[in-house]
């Protein structure tokens, strides 16, 4: 351990001003303390010299502590679960805290919470956790047979949790961002490791709002800009929290203005990465303010809608993601309205062999075509001429967005 008397005639001894000296002395040996709990401060209480970085008797403190956690508890420490973790010292230094503690010394990356942990910038190989959870997943759902509906259910509710918590903390690899959509879109549509299925919608028009004529999956490279944008966000507004405090006096105390700022090439590769997504970001703030919300709190839905641009409004959204239909009707009815059902026209336009055109649900041999079926089709007046008698209203004839143009008109 140090001595403030050694520390205070060193500085003498360099001939630093007294009254410079004497305000040193009174910041290192003054300094008082509060916990913070609950998100509340409780007391306060001076610092003293005692436990520090890298010193064999800091070592020997920690294990009187936890000695006396046990003793105090009744629990005990797992070495096994237990490291050190040393840097730039040499190998002979490292045997003796490590005999002295039991535990094993520590290697990058770590895990918390699930997540690994590295001081370094990712790979695709550090990530490739997050890439076999989502592959078991789906794994696991396709001996369910489900349908559309079913895997959109999926997606959203399962797979969409294992990338959004990985996402919401580290600024993840283009190559492992791409992957992940690419599972996503496969097990959409169908496509597995013994068949193929062709996409019947483009993924960036999946990725929209289901006002906007999508699906509201939500899009991994976009959704993980706006969850990392909301530490932008705390750089600007949480003042009192830690590690926004720890940035301040580390990366832009020159610079307290976080738009402004520049991160020299010497920082860290996860702090440029940030000040190079803020860019996209700043049109989003106006006098420090966050615009996209009434209240000016983030939030990551906003921020991905707005990183999407400008979308089209599907007039028809309201109807066809009625909730009055079951999940595989809209589904189905989402698709008509796009013109992208698997008709055997369709299949022969996309160079698939059908061995009969004829509609499947009619005797009049006519082409199964999205016209046909919902407008000339026998077996679809059938239906319009039963839902007259029980309902005494007059179903339109023709293509689904005609027909739904035609309720919505009605205002039913």
């Amino acid at each position: 351990m140090g001595s403030w008397e050694f520390l205070e005639e060193i500085l003498l001894g360099y001939r630093f001003p007294e009254r410079f000296v004497q305000l040193i002395m009174a910041c290192v040996t003054s300094p008082k303390f509060s916990v913070t709990v609950n998100g509340e401060l409780h007391g306060y209480f001076e610092g003293q010299r005692g436990l520090r970085q890298g010193e064999e008797t800091s070592v020997n403190r920690v294990m009187e502590a936890l000695k006396h956690f046990s003793e105090v508890s009744g629990l005990i420490a797992n070495l096994d679960k237990s490291n050190i973790f040393m840097a730039a010292v040499t190998d002979q230094t490292k045997e003796r805290p490590l005999d002295d503690t039991g535990f094993s010394e520590g290697s990058f990356p770590i895990r918390y919470l699930g997540l690994p942990l590295s001081p370094k910038k990712w790979s695709k190989l550090e990530c490739q956790q997050l890439i076999e959870k989502i592959t078991h997943r789906i794994k696991v759902t396709y001996e369910k047979k489900l349908s559309y509906a079913g895997r959109l259910q999926v997606i959203t509710a399962v797979l969409f949790s294992i990338y959004s918590f990985w996402g919401a903390v580290f600024i993840l690899p283009q190559s492992v961002l791409k992957e992940v959509d690419k599972r996503c879109r496969d097990y959409l549509w169908g496509t597995s490791e013994d068949k193929r299925r062709v996409p019947l919608v483009s993924w960036e028009k999946i990725c929209c709002p289901k006002k906007n004529g999508g699906l509201n999956i939500k899009g991994c490279s976009s959704w993980n800009k706006a969850s990392v944008g909301k530490l932008l966000w705390q750089l600007t507004q949480s003042k009192n929290s830690l590690w926004v405090k720890w940035v301040h006096d580390i990366y832009i105390k020159n610079d307290p203005n976080v738009w402004s700022h520049t991160a020299p090439q010497d920082f860290s590769w996860y702090w440029k990465k940030l000040n190079s997504l803020k860019e996209k970001m700043q049109e989003w703030y106006v006098q420090g303010k966050y615009i996209l919300t009434p209240k000016g709190d983030y939030s990551i839905t906003s921020s991905y809608n707005a990183l999407l641009g400008g979308q089209v409004k599907m007039e028809n959204a309201s109807l066809v993601w009625s909730k009055f239909a079951q999940p595989k009707h809209r589904f189905i009815a989402w698709l008509a309205t796009k013109k992208r059902l698997l008709t055997k026209e369709r299949l022969g336009q996309m160079r698939i062999i059908v061995i009969d055109m004829d509609c499947c649900l009619c005797d009049d041999q006519e082409i199964e075509t999205s016209q046909h079926l919902f407008g000339n089709c026998p077996w679809i007046h059938a239906i319009r001429r039963s839902f007259l008698q029980w309902t005494n209203t007059q179903l339109h004839a023709g293509e689904p967005k005609l027909v739904f143009d035609v309720i919505r008109r009605k205002h039913w």
